[in-house]
């Protein structure tokens, strides 16, 4: 008998918040008859069946941190490793996802964080632990710290039939992945057929959670349509400090846009000048003299025509002369006389000056970013505003807003511990 079931369903996760992170229990298919068929289909399919197991995750410890008002810092990661430590059941493997430390100016410092966070960690009775970077280990230095105690940012791994991806959205300063990492993890999942289970981990939302908090990751769109073939795909991430949940289902947008096409056609006049019909005798005395004057008639009133013809394009002429003057002077009644108004944007730690800018809605604007101190980003992603700039390099723009509002910006370029309150609006009018 064919059983049918749901191929997107098959891995079911609980989850149970422990503080400084989450208990997971992944339980495939249950211990119903068509989950025993789907297991067995999809061993043969991916090599090895899926089994239950649970992990835990732990994120954004910021080992060195000492101040309020979250409970993040030092001791709540030891708090946490206690409570694992007290769990029954251990789980398989612990993953970090990111902001194992705080980050500091002394780059001494933090390597002392790094060696700090090491010391605790291995307190736990899990000695598998996987861990991927968060802009406060790796923003700053683009991963040199991470990497030397924890390896690669990016890597892959299997166990118990799942696949486990890490990824980094940090190191490059910015909330992106990169070009390089996609094209790795296309060849990564390109050995696995669309049945296997995947669990991706790392830092940053790979979706717009809520970009003007900076809860995003911009070329995440991408990387979520390299995962969107394969049935059943996890993702786990941390840095918003607060538990959340979300599902998003396949879905094929087909938008077709129709535009109707008009034609105009142009007749030019055409003038018709029906030639007199002269009756006469050819044998007649007088035939040939008034052949003559008919001649010269005809040929008088050809050259009236030709008059007539001429004055009357000389006229057309001068008509079409002054419309296209008309039109001319139309057109440059409506271009502006001036560019666009320019608005200066200066910013250094932490610090964007001015914090406010107004704009006028529909009026063309061009927004020049620049640096005093290091590499800064200013982004607004309702303005399709995304400049860089870096001391003595600096970027612009040229928008047109099209509605009234206020839009918060934030500067996506990791610049330091204060830079979560590195902001500004743009206010549209």
């Amino acid at each position: 008998m064919k059983r049918s079931f749901d191929r997107r369903a098959f891995m079911h996760i609980t989850a149970t918040s422990i503080g400084a992170g989450a208990l997971l229990q992944f339980m495939p298919f249950g211990s119903t008859a068509n989950g025993s068929t789907l297991g067995s289909l999809l061993g043969r399919r991916n090599g090895e069946s899926p089994g239950p197991f649970s992990i835990v995750q732990l994120s954004d410890t910021h080992v060195g941190f000492q101040g309020p008002p979250d409970p993040l810092g030092t001791k709540a990661f030891e708090r946490a490793v206690d409570t694992v430590n007290a769990l029954e059941q251990q789980p398989d493997l612990i993953l970090f996802t990111g902001d194992l430390t705080h980050d500091s100016d002394d780059p001494a410092e933090h390597a002392r964080r790094f060696a700090s966070f090491k010391s605790i960690a291995d307190r736990l009775r899990v000695k598998k632990r996987m861990h991927v970077p968060g802009e406060h280990d790796a923003a700053l230095d683009g991963g040199v710290l991470f990497r030397e105690h924890f390896g690669e940012t990016h890597y892959s791994f299997d166990h118990r039939g799942v696949h486990f991806v890490a990824l980094d959205n940090v190191s490059a300063g910015k909330p992106v992945v990169g070009a390089e990492q996609i094209a790795w993890l296309k060849k990564d999942l390109a050995r696995f057929p669309k049945t296997a289970p995947i669990v991706v981990f790392t830092h940053r939302p790979l979706f717009d959670l809520k970009p003007e908090w900076e809860w995003f990751t911009k070329d995440g769109d991408e990387v979520m349509n390299v995962l969107a073939p394969y049935d059943a795909v996890t993702v786990l991430y941390g840095h918003i400090h607060r538990p959340h949940h979300a599902t998003m289902g396949t879905a094929h947008n087909d938008r077709r846009e129709e535009a109707d096409s008009v034609r105009q056609i142009a007749a030019l006049p055409q003038s018709r000048h029906p030639g007199d019909r002269w009756q006469w005798q050819a044998e007649h005395p007088l035939a040939k003299r008034r052949r003559a004057h008919l001649a010269r008639d005809l040929r008088n009133r050809g050259h009236a025509a030709n008059d007539q013809r001429r004055r009357l394009a000389v006229r057309k002429a001068i008509v079409i002369i002054a419309l296209i003057a008309v039109a001319a002077s139309v057109v440059i009644a409506q271009t502006p006389s001036t560019t666009p108004r320019v608005i200066e944007i200066s910013a250094k730690r932490f610090e964007f000056t001015p914090n406010v800018v107004k704009l006028t809605k529909d009026e063309p604007v061009t927004i020049r970013f620049t640096s005093t101190d290091r590499a800064h980003g200013l982004f607004v992603k309702a303005l399709n505003i995304d400049l860089d700039a870096d001391s003595g390099k600096p970027s612009e723009i040229t928008l047109t807003p099209h509605e009234a509002g206020t839009f918060a910006a934030i500067c996506d370029h990791y610049c330091g511990s204060g830079h979560g309150n590195m902001k500004m609006s743009f206010v549209v009018e």
